[in-house]
């Protein structure tokens, strides 16, 4: 297998695209299983995926975000969005949609945080509304990378 740093944009799409896949395919199995903390968290991983495939399909790279907003920075993870540099990106990027796709990002993040860190579960309604409306966003940027 090829080195990350060695792949265009568009083969590490493909790449961050399936993971993402595969985090959905495992947050409706345990959504279905009642499993919800579980669920919350890899509902948002499968999110946070698509978004960094989109923005690798569409050349935006997290190296010359950070450059640009920090200089020349050195930086200790150089192919990898931060949490915080996703969401933001999210914000900026995705001004095309008709939704406001950064609000599922924030809502799903939350999810995961109280089903990974809480005292409390993540319930069956919290987690229904999220996957209804992030469903959406999976196929819209499913068309988008797979439109070849």
């Amino acid at each position: 297998m090829n080195n990350v740093l060695d792949m265009n944009n568009e083969e590490r799409a493909k790449i961050y695209w399936k993971k993402s896949a595969e985090n959905l395919a495992v947050s409706r199995v345990s959504f279905q299983n009642n499993h919800y903390n579980a669920a919350a968290s890899r509902y948002y991983y499968a999110l946070y995926q698509a978004f960094f495939a989109l923005f690798e399909f569409r050349g935006i790279s997290v190296n010359k975000e950070r450059q640009t907003r920090e200089g020349m920075k050195p930086n200790p993870n150089p192919n990898v969005w931060t949490k915080n540099e996703l969401h933001n990106q999210a914000k900026i990027e995705i001004k095309d949609y008709k939704f406001n796709v950064h609000r599922i990002l924030k809502k799903a993040a939350e999810k995961r945080v109280k089903g990974d860190y809480k005292d409390m579960d993540v319930e069956f309604r919290e987690l229904e509304d999220i996957q209804r409306r992030a469903d959406g966003v999976f196929l819209i940027i499913d068309k988008e990378i797979n439109k070849k």
